[in-house]
């Protein structure tokens, strides 16, 4: 439920930092799912396994892009989270954040170069989400990105040298 303190001292008592429930939701799966910034902290500072998913894929970073929390979606990318992680649909938080909207997030997940083609199950990609929920800023940034990258790529292409 968030409360820090408790957090803190289940940890001093050495408790399992990583412990399951039945689906195979950890306490950072539930603090970044929650929004608790202030545990997901603490259990960072623990060193706590920032990737580990649930029965069906989903890691701490699926749930705060999902949900829209930004400052948990900070420290888990500042702390080298695992970023284009599929869940058991072939979704990665970039998808996630894609399809609720979730503009800075899905800004923030460009910036650590989360692959924006990765596509799902179904073929759904972040752009597609993006074009469907009719999100145009992100759609925008999205194609900007694919600009970027394309540039980029025919930047550092070389022809070949005359013989």
């Amino acid at each position: 439920r968030g409360c820090v303190e408790v957090v803190r001292m289940l940890l001093e008592m050495k408790a399992d930092k990583d412990k399951t429930g039945s689906y195979g939701a950890t306490p950072m799966f539930m603090a970044s799912r929650g929004g608790h910034t202030d545990v997901v902290s603490v259990l960072l500072q623990a060193n706590a396994d920032k990737d580990k998913s649930t029965h069906n894929g989903s890691t701490p970073l699926h749930m705060a892009s999902l949900g829209g929390h930004l400052e948990i979606v900070q420290l888990l990318l500042e702390t080298n989270a695992a970023y284009d992680n599929a869940d058991a649909n072939g979704a990665t938080p970039l998808l996630k954040a894609s399809l609720r909207g979730q503009l800075a997030i899905v800004r923030l997940l460009l910036e650590a170069n989360a692959d924006k083609d990765k596509a799902s199950n179904d073929g759904a990609t972040a752009l597609s989400a993006a074009v469907q929920g009719g999100h145009h800023e992100m759609v925008q940034l999205l194609l900007e990105a694919s600009h970027v990258r394309a540039q980029h790529s025919l930047l550092s292409y070389r022809a070949p040298e005359a013989a």
